[in-house]
């Protein structure tokens, strides 16, 4: 210890001994010694901190300076001395009173102080120094300038060779620097480190200050690395303050102030770069300065704080809560030991509740953010009005009164919050570099209070204050690019508010420059990276450019690739990346988007603590991203993951968060998923109960009211659908208006309430069919559409919505303009859908739904085509495993089956039934859509049944009905539909089978329809018809009046209950004339027949006339107006029926086959009213219908139901071409028309072409190609894509090989090609003989003869078409054993019948008569056609006349189906056999015993026969038991056939006849019947083909209704395949006659040797002989079952 020291000591130790002692000697040493002493206490409490010890220095040192003299030269000092003291106090009690004392004692220093005073620089830097704790105090600017001006002065007045210059320098850049902080005025920090920089310079490195100037020089250069983000600054700072710490001596009372500004520039640096170590070491820094400091000590609250705050960095760093923790201990422990009165404590307990703030934020503990706000508030409370950090107080304050706002929703804390930030705001003076800040943070709250609630003011407030934040704020300023970054954040809630793009661009701006301007390594670029991806997201759902989205993801990715793992905030980007490609996926379906999502997603919940505040959120975006993943996989543990995400939010989250309302809105949106998924009304009820609790948590003020309310809406709606509760609808209607009537109407989410709102009006239009609803419905759609800008994603979902309201109001009023308006909204959303967009097939499916409307409507089959490619589109594009592909089948499938019934195509059926399938097949058996696919594929296996008369279709069509009511809840409102449908099915399966329990039960479940629909159902009149319709056929079935009376009774309430303007009340009206029209018939009534004209009447009136029904109507009213006719006689009503009829031929826009029905119900009144001419004239212009409905691009099926339609109209067409006074050449060419198209068809593609490719070989070969592809089988294809595509290449060729014939056709000499035949034609066909046509109608029965020279008409009245009727109904014909004898007989009469009626009259007329040799006879080939077409002509005969008075005495019949059949196998090229070296081929195929049939023991005694018969110039191959592959082989080797097996006729369908053989034996398979069908045997090509003899039962025979003109059989189709000469028989043949008549055929035919094969006559001939043969023996003779049926077609 130094004397000085010692002295010290002892002076502190005997203060009062000695004051005593010198008080009375020297006044003067006595003021010294006080002094002396004061300024020892001073340096005691600035040592200690003991309050005593600063307030005795205080007292001496006034005494002091009370007892010195102005001008004694230490009253300076003393002043100056005592400023310090009172300085201090003021440091310690923050009382303004000691800081003012202060300055006047330091002013009064200078001023009593001479100018060239030596100690006048240091009394100026003090009182400089002084004045500058006044404006830290307020904030006067005047003070701070002053201060500068001291500064400045004792810096101007102090020599530089000075030891304290560089005092001086430091103090005057302090001040420079404390002027930058408030104005920003980079001239002054420049300026304050020029002078640091220069402090350091001229300070020895041993001296003492050194430490503290490096220190000084340190903090300068870290501001301007925190203005212009130069990290050398930093550094160079660092570096600084490293040194301090290095030079400073380990028990230096300053080393705790170095190290723990050294953990300052450390924490800024870790701050920049994210460098943990920087962190690790600051904190290690700030805790050894507290821990070198002494308990006692003043700056050890300020160290405790400064470490507090660094462990509360590193906690959100890492988010350890040990951290927290200690953070909290560290800064409570700060606040604890700061006396009540100190100034510092104000900011420590800001800096305690900034750390209860993050304590509340992690744990979501309400106490925290209580305990924050309390100690901010106390913050505030002490701090003076004018104190500078009073502002930033406030401002922290509301921040946190923000947050509490944010947990409960307080309304008052916000207001307040806005308050407290308003106030920092206002009184920070306009040049504060903090100023920015404020305005940003007031921006924030004021933008939260937009939120809450709507008010657009708050929303622009907010944003011109975070403008003002980014106008003030430097350009190189590092702050600039947070504000930058908040001001895009507004901007985009703007852009949210209003829809203008023009603030989503700037807001993207914004967040590019942010990011741009941020260096790759600050530790915000992940934060900039999120936002800017969140404002690209944003376009991207404006806009739809995917581009954008990618961007967005690329942000989003590599915001997380850039995170530490340990990152707290790691978990919102993962979030937020799993978001973003949520949807990606949403909008290109690619399922690695959605997995990745959801593995984002899932991670962000992992990485997340439990007591986390954000796990609720994370959670909540997993379970959406899991519900995704159901709505595509419709797997239901995704959607049980989902709901379990989501109630785990909700459970986690506490009562009073305002996030509560939003977690249990999502739950009830995943629970309505499930209640969609599996039908279960406790989910339905659950969903319902949550939206409702998350609407009543929810504030009326709270902008997302109105989307709660809207879902909980939606939900009551789905109720509604279920149960068909009218109040759940009215509720959902009422929360839909309330959803509205809260959102302001410049709000981006109008639209969709708007939209919303139109859906739930619409769902009432259709229970109650009140029209102010739908037109309430469409006004508000239409308002949605027309408030949605252009380049918005959801306009098309809005425009879809309208365009459906649209159609709807359509089908109520029939306004066509409706529909063309919404086929063109529903177009426009197809059009402004990107292709690869998810919805886009949802538009496109509905957008086929309206075009098919617009074809139901006009019948124009172009709408249905593009209908169709629209659903076949929406299917293509739609994923196999997606949620809506079974809804896309079944509407495809819809389509189809409209197509199938306009065109009659069978692969359109057949696709429909396919695609129907596949949607009840991949839908789940407890999804709610099962019942609607079961009930469709139900109706198009209904109409299969209706084409093909298959019972199993109407079977399964029955089961898919009771299933369908089987899987539907009693409650659910289309549990009717379904009943009603069930109930039409088992009326068809009534009228198959006669039974009556199924047309009682299809009656009870249409009661059951009816009585469970609620009176005001707008279904209810629908039911009503229906039940009216089977009561009727009830009626039909028992005669009871009491069920046509009901039938009636229903019909009429079905009219009186559907509106006046409904688009069905015209059927409803037609189906009531119907009903009255039955009970006229029973009753005679004419009452009851007029009252149904008046209903057919009102529904041809109502209904437009490009409507597809109306031809419908027409037809009924025209039956009405004959009844009437019938009844009265009067010729206006005839004229009149036929007027409507005639009108519904004209109807263009029906299907084409009700308008032949009209036509022939036309012609049926017209030749009733003897007008002929019109009668001929119509019939012409149906049948010239037919090509056009009639084609190669349908199968054989579909040709024949397509043909059916024309039964009977080439018949009628010819007797009246023939009443008429046309001519036989006009009535022919009707005949050949109208009759045998398929066969015609079959002809033309198997045509000889070798004029053709002599001429034009180039066309050749193309037609040739063509020819051969059209006709490629596709049976074998099993794939429906390949199968599809397969007939889509066939239609490609189709419609070239029809190009090619015009083209042929406008060749020289090849007009006629693949036409009619010619008079010329025809007339060349009958060389060699005469063909007879016989065409018997009730107009007329006559023949027309066609010989080589001419043609003649030869009226047949005793022919007539009653008594042919009657003959056919006998049936004699029929395969039974019994009444065989009754049945010759009255056969016997039947051919003397036929002979006197017709063949006679014929043959006369031919001058044919009896000739001694056959050899001499004519030969004739008969058609028969419509009753006749299976008349055997060449029996014909009168027995009790004589034995030779028939037809095989005069000539040698054959028969062919058409003149151009004849054409056909005449042109056939002929086999040359005339080599021995090529013999004739003959296959012998016998059946001796069939699988489930008779045995032919016989058939092996015709092959010996045959063998024999034919000798050795025929090659014979011969197979038994064959298959059908195996006799089409050797079919193509063979020139001559036989067939010795039982054959099949096929009632319904005649391309299935055919002849039957077995499958192909095997082991392990029990053997079944394979029939060689028509079918089969049509599609061959026989080079070699030129006899075929089948000696088989019914070969010839066609029993199909409706079909008899097209002479389809078994023989047609061999003559197709190839053979010229076909032997066939008529009706079931006998087993023993059939060896006789094959033995006396080859016997005859091999007479003359193989040449005879050859010769056309001689076949004919041959068969003739055989067939005379058998019946002139006397054990035949008069049983003509046996041997009348053989029949020769052919040349």
């Amino acid at each position: 210890m130094d004397n000085g020291t010692e002295f010290n000591v002892y002076l502190l130790e005997n203060s009062e001994l000695i004051l005593s002692v010198v008080a009375g000697e020297d006044k003067d040493l006595q003021t010294e010694l006080y002094m002396h002493y004061a300024v020892l206490k001073i340096k005691l409490f600035q040592r200690w901190g003991r309050t005593e010890d600063l307030e005795e220095a205080i007292e001496k040192g006034k005494h002091a300076v009370a007892e010195t003299q102005e001008e004694n030269e230490a009253y300076a000092e003393r002043l100056n001395n005592l400023g310090v003291m009172l300085e201090s106090r003021y440091e310690c009690t923050g009382k303004v009173e000691d800081l003012e004392e202060t300055i006047q004692m330091a002013r009064q220093a200078v001023d009593v102080t001479p100018e060239d005073h030596p100690y006048l620089a240091a009394w100026l830097s003090n009182l400089g120094n002084k004045l500058e704790s006044r404006y830290e105090r307020t904030g006067k600017m005047e003070d701070l300038e002053e201060a500068i001006q001291m500064a400045q002065q004792a810096v101007d007045i102090t020599p530089e060779d000075h030891p304290d210059l560089a005092a001086w320098l430091n103090n005057l850049g302090n001040k420079l620097g404390y002027r930058y902080e408030r104005t920003g005025n980079m001239e002054d920090l420049k300026e304050a480190i020029g002078m640091a920089q220069q402090v350091v310079d001229v300070t020895p490195e041993d001296h003492p200050d050194l430490a503290a100037w490096l220190n000084n020089l340190g903090h300068k250069l870290e501001s301007r690395y925190k203005r212009i983000g130069k990290m050398e600054d930093l550094e160079e700072a660092i570096g600084m303050m490293r040194q301090a710490v290095d030079i400073t001596p380990e028990d230096h009372p300053d080393l705790a102030a170095w190290l723990n500004n050294l953990g300052n520039k450390l924490e800024s640096r870790y701050e920049r770069t994210g460098k943990m170590e920087d962190l690790e070491e600051a904190i290690q820094m700030a805790r050894q300065a507290v821990d070198i400091t002494p308990e006692g000590h003043l700056d050890l609250a300020g160290r405790l704080n400064n470490l507090g705050g660094r462990l509360s960095c590193r906690y959100k760093c890492t988010g350890k809560m040990e951290d927290l923790e200690e953070a909290i201990r560290m800064t409570r422990q700060a606040v604890d030991i700061t006396p009540e009165g100190h100034p510092d404590l104000a900011g420590r307990l800001n800096n305690l509740g900034n750390e209860l703030e993050s304590h509340y934020k992690r744990t979501g503990r309400v106490e925290d953010l209580e305990e924050a706000i309390r100690m901010t508030r106390q913050a505030v409370d002490i701090t003076p009005e004018g104190h500078l950090d009073l502002a930033g107080r406030l401002n922290n304050l509301g921040g946190r009164l923000s947050c509490r706002y944010k947990c409960t929703g307080k309304m008052e804390d916000l207001e307040e919050a806005i308050r407290m930030t308003r106030q920092a705001v206002d009184i920070t003076p306009e040049g504060h570099p903090d100023l920015a800040g404020r305005l940003n943070n007031l921006g924030n709250e004021l933008e939260s209070h937009y939120k809450r609630t709507g008010r657009v003011e708050d929303l622009e407030e907010a944003i011109q204050m975070a403008q003002q934040a980014v106008d003030i704020t430097p350009e190189d300023h590092p702050d600039l690019i947070v504000w930058l970054n908040n001001l895009g954040s507004k901007l985009s809630h703007r852009y949210e508010r209003t829809g203008k793009i023009e603030d989503l661009e700037e807001a993207i701006g914004m967040a590019r420059q942010v990011v741009n301007v941020t260096p790759e390594d600050h530790p915000d670029l992940a934060a900039w990276l999120n936002n800017l991806g969140t404002e690209l997201e944003s376009r991207y759902k404006r806009i739809g450019k995917v581009e954008d989205l990618e961007e967005a993801i690329q942000m989003a990715r590599q915001a997380v690739d850039i995170t530490p793992e340990d990152h707290p905030d790691l978990a919102a980007w993962l979030n937020n990346l799993g978001n973003k490609l949520g949807y990606r996926y949403e909008r290109t379906g690619n399922t690695e988007d959605l997995e990745e999502a959801i593995g984002m997603t899932r991670q962000a919940v992992n990485v997340t603590p439990e007591d986390h505040p954000d796990l609720a959120a994370w959670l909540n975006n997993l379970g959406n991203e899991l519900g995704r993943q159901y709505k595509r996989t419709e797997k239901m543990e995704d959607l049980e993951e989902a709901i379990q995400m989501a109630r785990q939010a909700v459970d986690i989250t506490p009562e009073d968060h305002p996030d509560l309302a939003a977690w249990l809105n999502n739950l009830g949106n995943k629970l309505g998923y499930r209640y969609e998924g599996t039908g279960k009304m406790e989910d339905l009820e659950e969903a319902i109960g949550i939206a409702q609790q998350a609407v009543d948590i929810t504030p009326e003020d709270h902008p997302d009211l109105a989307g709660r309310l809207n879902n909980l809406g939606n939900k009551l709606e789905s109720r509604y659908e279920r149960t068909g509760k009218m109040e759940d609808l009215e509720e959902a209607i009422q929360m839909a208006r309330q959803a509205v009537d809260v959102t302001p109407e410049d709000h981006p989410d109008l639209a969709g309430r708007l939209s919303n709102l139109g859906s739930e009006l619409g769902c009432r239009y259709e229970r109650t069919g009140k029209m102010g609803d739908l037109e309430e419905a469409i006004r508000v759609v239409r308002q949605a559409v027309d408030v949605t800008p252009e380049d918005h994603p959801y306009l098309a979902a809005w425009l879809r919505n309208l365009g459906n309201k649209l159609e709807s109001r359509y089908k109520r009023t029939g306004n066509m303009e409706d529909l063309e308006e919404a086929i063109g909204i529903a177009q426009q959303a197809v059009d402004v859908t990107p292709e690869d967009h998810p919805d886009l097939a949802g538009r496109l499916d509905n957008l086929g739904n309206k075009l098919g409307y617009r074809y139901e409507r006009t019948g124009k089959i172009e709408d249905l085509e593009e209908a169709i490619r629209m659903a076949r589109q929406a299917v293509d594009i739609t994923p196999e495993g997606h949620l809506d592909l079974a809804g896309r089948l079944n509407n495809l499938g819809g389509k189809l089956g409209y197509r199938y019934k306009r065109t009659g195509k069978m692969e359109d059926l057949e696709e429909a039934i396919g695609m129907m399938r596949q949607a009840v097949d991949i839908t789940p058996e407890d999804h709610p859509d099962l019942a609607d696919w079961l009930n469709n594929l139900g109706t198009e296996l209904e109409s299969r049944y209706e084409r093909t008369g298959k019972i199993e279709d109407l079977e399964e069509a029955i089961g898919m009905m009771w299933q369908a009511v089987d899987v539907t809840p009693e409650d659910h409102p289309n549990l009717i539909v379904w009943l009603n449908n069930l109930g039409n099915k088992l009326e068809s399966r009534y009228e198959r089978t006669g039974r009556m329990e199924d047309l009682e039960e299809a009656i009870g479940m249409v009661r059951q329809a009816v009585d469970i629909t609620p009176e005001d159902h707008p279904d209810l009149a629908a039911w009503l018809n229906n039940l009216g319709n089977k009561l009727e056929s009830r009626y039909e079935r028992t005669g009871k009046m009491e069920d046509l009376e009901e039938a009636i009774q229903m019909a009429q309430q079905a009219v009186d209950v559907t509106p006046e303007d409904h688009l069905d009340l015209a059927g409803r009206l037609n189906n009531l004339g119907i009903k009255l029209e039955s009970q006229y018939e029973c009753t005679g009534k004419i009452e009851d027949l007029e009252k149904a004209i008046q209903m057919a009447q009102q529904a041809v009136d109502i209904t437009p006339e490009d409507h597809a029904d109306l031809t419908t109507f027409l037809n009924n009213l025209g039956s009405k107006l004959s009844h009437q006719y019938e009844h009265t006689g009067k010729v206006e009503d005839l004229e009149n029926a036929i007027q409507v009829t005639q009108q519904a031929w004209k109807c263009k826009n029906a299907t084409p086959f009700i308008r032949i029905i009209a036509s022939t119900f036309a012609l049926q009144l017209l030749q009733s009213r003897g007008d002929f001419e019109s009668a001929y004239n119509l019939s012409v212009e149906t049948i010239n219908l037919l090509p056009y409905i009639h084609n190669r691009s349908l199968d054989r099926q579909d040709q024949q139901y397509v043909v059916s339609h024309f039964s009977g109209l080439a018949t009628t067409a010819c007797s009246l071409a023939l009443q008429t006074g046309q001519g036989p050449e006009a009535a022919l060419d009707v005949l050949e028309q109208g009759r045998g198209v398929i066969l015609s068809l079959l002809m033309d593609d198997r045509s000889d072409t070798s004029k053709l490719k002599a001429v034009y070989p180039e066309l050749c070969t193309q037609y040739e190609s063509l020819r051969s592809e059209v006709n490629k089988p596709a049976k074998n294809i099993t794939n429906n894509h390949t199968c599809r595509t397969a007939l889509m290449s066939r239609g490609e060729s189709i419609t070239k090989l029809e190009m090619c014939v015009r083209d042929i056709q406008q060749l020289p000499g090849f007009g006629q090609f693949h036409k009619s035949l010619t008079t010329k034609q025809m007339q060349s066909c009958s060389a060699g003989g005469s063909i007879i046509v016989v065409n018997v109608t009730s107009l007329r029965s006559d023949a027309i003869i066609i010989t080589a020279d001419a043609f003649k008409v030869l009226p047949l009245p005793g022919l007539s078409a009653r008594q042919a009727k009657d003959w056919i109904n006998q049936d004699l014909t029929a395969a039974s054993l019994s009444g065989r004898g009754r049945k010759n007989k009255a056969y016997l009469q039947f051919l003397s019948w036929l002979w006197c009626g017709c063949v006679k009259p014929v043959l006369d007329e031919l001058h044919c008569y009896e000739q001694h040799s056959a050899e001499d006879l004519p030969r004739v080939w008969w058609i028969g056609t419509g009753l006749t077409s299976s008349f055997p002509f060449h029996s014909a005969g009168d027995i009790s006349v004589g034995p030779t008075e028939n037809a095989c005495y005069r000539v040698i019949s054959s028969y062919t189906p058409t003149i151009k059949t004849l054409q056909y196998a005449q042109k056939r090229a002929r086999t040359t056999t005339s080599s021995c070296c090529d013999p004739w081929r003959a296959t012998i195929i016998t059946m001796p015993k069939t699988p489930n049939a008779s045995d032919l023991p016989e058939t092996r005694a015709e092959r010996s026969e045959v063998i024999a018969a034919m000798g050795p110039s025929v090659s014979i191959q011969t197979l038994e038991y064959p298959d059908v592959a195996s006799a089409m082989v050797q079919l193509q080797k063979c020139n001559v056939a036989h067939f010795a097996c039982h054959g099949v006729s096929d009632l319904v369908d005649p391309s299935r006849s055919g002849l039957i053989l077995q499958t192909a034996r095997a082991s392990t398979q029990e053997l079944r019947q394979d029939i060689l069908s028509v079918h089969e045997v049509s599609q061959a090509h026989l080079s070699r083909a030129e006899i075929a003899y089948l000696s088989a039962c019914s070969t010839a025979q066609n029993q199909a209704i409706g079909l008899s003109d097209e002479v389809l059989h078994v023989v047609s189709g061999f003559q197709v395949a190839g053979f010229r000469h076909v032997v066939g028989c008529l009706w079931p043949s006998d087993d023993k006659v059939c060896v006789d008549v094959a033995k006396s055929f080859y016997f005859e035919l091999g007479r003359g040797g193989a040449a005879r094969y050859n010769d056309d006559r001689a076949i004919a001939l041959a068969l003739h002989k055989a067939i005379v043969k058998i019946r002139e023996s006397n054990e035949y003779q008069k049983q003509p079952l046996l041997w009348a049926q053989y029949v020769h077609f052919g040349a």
